[in-house]
């Protein structure tokens, strides 16, 4: 099967170089050896952080009190130092933290081999993010208009929809040649009536790796608010952060999909 596609692999070298850590991950607050854990704890709770980081001599950060400490004394006496899995580059690039925080809360950032920073998943709804979101529904709503087309060149497609979504479709598609920026009736659809067409296309759900037409439809229904929600500037894109780190790695795959099977 061949069809268009966007140029996914440019695209994501762009991603990869541009959107980096550096520009969701904030200032780590610090405290000292010498402070007493309990007036530092009572500082990160009125201040609502999880951890700060502390001092060692010459003012580098070496490792990071939590909030739940509940030992006496000094800092000196009960702290964390930073395990070589805690730490990542303020250059690494957003697509890798995603991974980074399918299993772990926050992350320390070394700018210059030093921790300077923190970035944790409430960091995801942060405008960079949202812009790698946006970027990829929209490529993959791209990629999928170009699997339908060479799947359904003479508009079989339709059969999927209803008579409501189709009169749409064509509504829209009318508008467009009067404005001369019709493409496709396709083109004219939204990423519902995508999203449809692939649940009730045996033959394109399997190619895009769903096994059934529930877990389709669960993907679209989560990818259509996503986008809404992104669109619309939420100040929470997703309630769940595993959920929606989960989602984006699951269009991010599919795209994949979709462009190896060319």
């Amino acid at each position: 099967m061949e069809f268009s596609t966007t140029p996914y692999d440019d695209i994501l070298v762009i991603f990869e170089k541009t959107l980096n850590v550096s520009l969701i991950a904030e200032n780590i607050n610090t405290c000292s050896l010498e402070d007493e854990i309990i007036e530092v704890v009572g500082e990160m709770t009125k201040n609502d952080y999880d951890v700060y980081g502390v001092e060692g001599m010459g003012g580098k950060v070496i490792g990071y009190l939590q909030n739940d400490n509940s030992s006496q004394g000094k800092v000196k006496s009960n702290f964390k130092k930073f395990d070589s899995d805690e730490l990542l580059s303020d250059s690494t690039s957003l697509l890798k933290l995603l991974e980074v925080l399918r299993t772990k809360n926050r992350m320390f950032v070394l700018e210059n081999n030093t921790v300077e920073k923190i970035v944790t998943v409430a960091d995801l709804n942060k405008q960079p993010m949202r812009m790698l979101i946006f970027s990829f529904i929209s490529i993959l709503e791209m990629q999928l208009t170009g699997i339908i087309k060479e799947t359904f060149p003479n508009d079989e497609w339709l059969i999927f929809l209803t008579h409501k979504r189709i009169e749409n479709a064509k509504e829209k598609y009318n508008y467009l040649v009067t404005k001369n920026n019709a493409l496709s009736l396709i083109d004219s659809t939204q990423l519902c009536d995508k999203g449809t067409i692939i649940k009730r296309s045996k033959k394109l759900r399997l190619s895009l790796g769903f096994d059934s037409g529930r877990k389709c439809e669960t993907f679209f229904s989560k990818l259509e608010d996503l986008r809404n929600n992104t669109a619309h500037s939420q100040e929470n894109i997703y309630t769940d952060s595993r959920e929606l780190i989960d989602l984006i790695l699951s269009i991010k795959s599919t795209i994949e999909t979709i462009q190896n099977l060319k």
